[in-house]
């Protein structure tokens, strides 16, 4: 066999290919579907409301990363509940050193009489093993803008939902949500339901790794570069990340245990 047909692609190497292409490139038509229809949406709520903009949790600094009430957040003592978490309590981190809680805050929100829960309030759950066998250890429910750690960078968790493993609950069966930051002393990896996700990050901090959160064009350029990579790859690790996420949803699309 010669140098050149060894390294010639399999076909389940081609088939993984192009369900990458094929999944990407109708991401790309939801993306620019779902700006359209954002648009239209927003153009018609603000003339309704003479230009006024509805309150949300995620107004607040301290809304951005929160872990959902019940969260099982590893401690020096083993794991605790988030509401159950003092100031002061010791936290193992990714850096290999313990941290103190210096401020725990909690926010609870309520929802519309016979509405869902809107995009930047409804809980993301990231089901049972989404991310590698085991990982996390149980479903994990985090705000949209609470970032996991993964292969290295920061990634919120609203840029991972693929419907399957890793989901936004707009159908939330709650008519209120609590959620819980933890704040350290620095910008930390911590461990929740046997993740690694950040802890709060504040202005005054440096963030511990690369993050990743962008718009609809950063989204779309990402998408296209997945979409082409058979061909021509120049994927960031970001891209990898949620291509590698989503082939694996599909593959097990029905063992998460994620009905609910």
């Amino acid at each position: 066999m010669t140098g050149e047909a060894s390294k010639a692609p399999s076909e389940d190497q081609c088939d993984v290919a192009l369900k990458r292409t094929r999944r990407n490139v109708m991401a790309m038509a939801g993306i620019a579907a779902g700006a359209l229809v954002a648009s239209s949406l927003a153009a018609g709520k603000a003339a309704a409301s003479g230009g006024k903009r509805s309150f949300s949790l995620w107004d607040c600094d301290e809304g951005v990363a929160c872990f959902l009430i019940g969260t099982k957040i590893l401690t020096a003592g083993g794991e605790r509940a988030v509401e159950d978490l003092h100031v002061g309590d010791r936290l193992p981190t990714a850096s290999g050193r313990m941290r103190e809680i210096k401020k725990i805050a909690s926010w609870v929100v309520e929802r519309e009489l016979d509405r869902n829960w809107p995009d930047d309030v409804a809980p993301i759950k990231v089901c049972r093993s989404a991310i590698a066998p085991n990982f996390p250890q149980r479903d994990l429910y985090l705000s949209p803008l609470h970032a996991l750690y993964i292969d290295g960078i920061l990634i919120a968790a609203r840029k991972l939902v693929n419907g399957r493993s890793i989901i936004r609950c707009t159908d939330y069966d709650a008519h209120t949500l609590t959620y819980f930051n933890v704040e350290l002393e620095d910008h930390q990896v911590i461990w929740a339901e046997g993740l690694p996700v950040e802890s709060r990050l504040v202005g005054s901090m440096a963030a511990c790794a690369p993050l990743w959160d962008s718009g609809r064009r950063a989204e779309l350029a990402s998408r296209f570069r997945s979409a082409v990579s058979p061909w021509f790859d120049k994927r960031d690790v970001y891209d990898k990340v949620r291509d590698r996420l989503e082939a694996r949803s599909e593959a097990n699309l029905g063992g998460y245990g994620c009905a609910g």
